[in-house]
């Protein structure tokens, strides 16, 4: 079973959540190495676990952000979403993070505006209001709403919003396992939810940058500029509709 998603979208949390309640090996597409360091965690993504398995007859979980995938047919992909605003401020965050650069969301145009007061001039142009957030959002927009767009063409198995995930995991994740036919018991859900829960996925930044707290849904409305806003619902309005993101206008 594929569990797919756009970078920053927590496919992570998910494809571990259900490698526990499935009791299936868990396989990283993008990054075959990439487990947690914690042995104990570690070991609840190798199947073998005591719980009824699933492995037979889903496979195992594969995470992939990829745009395509070779499969078969009657292999199961759980599209994972998130709002596009806070997966843009993830992104930019988490690139920022690794390129080392402090305080990176501070605009261009608040450092630019205070040297023209100094200088008695009163506009900007436009080339300088340009904050290296709007320069990231007008580079990765696009690229998110395609993403989307053609897995939606694809009519995954289901569909999962990871502010639901968040909000309301239990019911979430009961509604999956619905959706996919099985049946596993709310105390094997609540089990996998203890161990990956809020805590472990701030430990291990999968809802955190390195030096803020962006994982909460709605986290964009504080760093978005109003031009910021317009331009991402000008590109992606459309799609934020799709996913009940906002109301149709």
């Amino acid at each position: 079973m594929y569990i797919v998603g756009y970078p920053e979208s927590q496919t992570h949390w998910l494809a571990y959540l259900l490698a526990y309640c499935l009791n299936t090996e868990y396989y990283d597409l993008d990054s075959p190495n990439n487990l947690p360091n914690d042995e104990d965690v570690k070991s609840y993504l190798q199947g073998n676990l005591t719980h009824p398995s699933y492995q037979a007859q889903l496979g195992k979980i594969i995470r992939t952000n990829a745009l395509n995938i070779s499969q078969q047919d009657q292999t199961a992909i759980v599209y994972m979403v998130r709002d596009g605003r806070d997966v843009m401020l993830s992104s930019y965050y988490r690139q920022q993070s690794f390129m080392g650069k402090a305080n990176p969301h501070v605009s261009q145009k608040t450092f630019i505006s205070k040297a023209y007061r100094k200088l008695g001039l009163k506009k900007l142009s436009t080339q300088l209001e340009l904050s290296p957030f709007s320069q990231f959002l007008q580079n990765h927009v696009s690229e998110w709403v395609s993403h989307v767009n053609t897995w939606l063409a694809h009519q995954p198995s289901v569909i999962i919003r990871y502010e639901d995930l968040l909000t309301i995991p239990e019911e979430t994740l009961a509604s999956l396992m619905m959706r996919l036919g099985i049946e596993v018991s709310p105390e094997i859900i609540q089990e996998g939810l203890g161990i990956f829960n809020r805590k472990y996925l701030s430990e291990h930044r999968l809802i955190k940058s390195k030096k803020k707290d962006i994982g909460n849904p709605g986290d964009w409305e504080k760093y978005f500029s109003k031009q910021e806003t317009i331009y991402f619902q000008q590109i992606a309005g459309q799609v934020l509709c799709t996913l009940g993101y906002e109301s149709e206008i």
